[in-house]
């Protein structure tokens, strides 16, 4: 097969965001010669992609472009788990509880250093619904969860909050969900919110899966609906099920070490869901403020205020934290997550006005804008910032976070001690 063929089927699976799927021997056979090489990387059974775009995308990129793919093959499939939550634009975390991190040494360390690109060069898990149960050939990514037959597909609007309107004579009205502008066919192929959030809770730790309920809270899902219909709808005959699925996507040292047994946290398979419903909050605003939230409370942290703003007395001037927690003392102590695009943001720039921060597509573009003289001025600004809010606004300490604290607990743990924010729960 001619290589320039191989190069056009390549781009238009990158251009329609799926991945290659070679469907003739000769496709096979060169598909198969240039992973070998190292060119190509085989994301799932009879997939591959371009090694240097995958590995820049994003999981949730890395989830679609999979799923999509697996749509046309097995037209059968509902995902479910993390596979829907990516499909209709959820914020999907990384799961950094599967790779070996050194927590000894710095994270400026070789052995640290690409964690991040460590994940993207591995395949995530796909979550199916299916009557047909797991098989010996099944494609080790496979998650299969058992249908019971009275799930429905992503096109449910079951969960959906009704409000009263002012004037309107008790009539309500129902909020929209944010997922309801995902093409018909994609929701078609996906479950219901009630069976995907269930299938989150149960096959994904509680800080990873946070951030899909967060979401979920933006896209007006009404939370108690979900747990009665999933109460109602799952009996306790499913838990093997779980336990088997959580086994496969729980790394057991991590959870031993930092949250306890798996097994005991996944008895009562409602619990999970009823916790993950509980702390849920609309107000995060991205994935790694909620992975970095999630961190905290299952350490058994008080749980902070989100998005909290100061006015300054003099100026007038606003501005919002992340994290805000009041203490007993009166102390006001504040928590920033400091992800490292928005450094590159440029005030000044239009094409930088309305960067998603969860496309690996805005983030090159930021990235290849690099500006010293930006990235100056943004520090500059949040040092500013921190002044004013200590010296005006009456906070006592600011605690920043990277993503390395957080893919580290302990990291965490030291500086909310540090920080004098006390322990009051022990989630797990």
């Amino acid at each position: 097969m001619k290589k320039s063929n191989v190069k056009s089927m390549l781009e238009k699976a990158e251009f329609e965001h799926r991945c290659f799927h070679p469907i003739s021997n000769s496709q096979r056979q060169c598909a198969y010669r240039y992973t070998r090489a190292g060119s190509l990387v085989r994301v799932f059974s009879g997939l591959y992609a371009r090694r240097e775009y995958w590995q820049n995308l994003y999981t949730a990129e890395q989830i679609r472009h999979i799923a999509f793919s697996l749509m046309d093959i097995h037209p059968d499939w509902k995902f479910t788990g993390v596979t829907a939550a990516a499909l209709i634009g959820y914020d999907v975390v990384n799961d950094y509880d599967h790779i070996t991190y050194d927590y000894k040494t710095d994270n400026k360390t070789d052995k640290n250093r690409d964690c991040a690109k460590m994940l993207q060069s591995q395949s995530t898990p796909i979550y199916v619904r299916t009557i047909t149960r797991k098989s010996a050939n099944d494609n080790p990514l496979l998650r299969r969860i058992n249908a019971t037959g009275r799930e429905m597909d992503g096109t449910s609007d079951d969960v959906r909050i009704f409000r009263g309107r002012e004037g309107s004579g008790g009539r309500f009205v129902v909020l929209p969900h944010l997922s309801d502008n995902i093409d018909y066919g994609v929701r078609s192929h996906i479950v219901d919110k009630s069976t995907m959030l269930f299938d989150v809770a149960n096959s994904m730790n509680f800080r990873s899966a946070l951030s899909i309920f967060d979401s979920a809270a933006r896209d007006n899902v009404d939370f108690a609906k979900v747990i009665s219909i999933c109460e109602s709808r799952y009996s306790t005959s499913d838990i093997n099920n779980y336990k088997s699925i959580a086994a496969a996507t729980t790394s057991d040292l991590f959870e031993s070490t930092f949250f306890g047994s798996c097994c005991e946290t996944r008895i009562d398979k409602f619990l999970s869901l009823r916790r993950l419903c509980c702390f849920a909050n609309r107000l995060s605003e991205n994935g790694g403020e909620s992975f970095a939230r999630g961190t905290m409370i299952s350490l058994g942290f008080m749980v902070p205020e989100l998005q909290c703003e100061f006015i300054l007395p003099h100026s007038g001037g606003k501005y919002r934290c992340d994290f805000l927690w009041r203490l007993p003392n009166a102390e006001l102590i504040v928590g920033e997550f400091d992800g490292h695009s928005k450094y590159y943001v440029d005030s000044d720039n239009p094409s930088h006005t309305n960067v998603d921060f969860n496309s690996s597509y805005d983030n090159r573009m930021l990235h290849k804008s690099y500006n010293p003289s930006v990235i100056n001025r943004n520090i500059d600004r949040q040092a500013e910032r921190e002044a004013l809010l200590m010296k005006e606004c009456g906070v006592s300490r600011i605690v920043r976070f990277t993503i390395s604290d957080i893919v580290n607990p302990k990291r965490v743990e030291s500086k909310l001690l540090d920080a004098g924010i006390p322990r009051i729960i022990k989630m797990m």
